[in-house]
């Protein structure tokens, strides 16, 4: 998907659809998302609670958590180059939250 993405034209686009799409199909149980921002440079999320976290320490491996926000970082330095992933924390990490951030590049000239 990250492939085809960086291909198409409209990346910036085809990203808010997609990322606005899998917000609403997370998990209810994983919520407690608060939106920061929606704007065209920038959409912005901070989740008080984690679906993975909650899980694997119910199943008594939280240690595992952390693979999971890896992914997300791997995921994110495949975007195109117009879109920026940021995160400065996890909960699985010691956080207060899991704060994601998309920053996209404006066209110059």
């Amino acid at each position: 998907v990250m492939r085809l993405l960086r291909m198409l034209p409209g990346k910036k686009l085809m990203f808010r659809l997609g990322f606005f799409l899998r917000m609403e199909q997370f998990p209810a149980e994983g919520g407690d998302t608060i939106w920061v921002e929606r704007s065209k440079a920038r959409l912005a999320v901070d989740m008080n609670s984690c679906y993975y976290l909650k899980t694997l320490t119910a199943w008594k491996a939280p240690e595992l958590t952390p693979l999971y926000c890896q992914m997300d970082e791997w995921l994110g330095g495949m975007l195109p180059q117009e879109i920026r992933f940021l995160r400065s924390q996890t909960l699985a990490r010691g956080g207060d939250c899991c704060d994601f951030r998309y920053e996209f590049e404006e066209k110059k000239g």
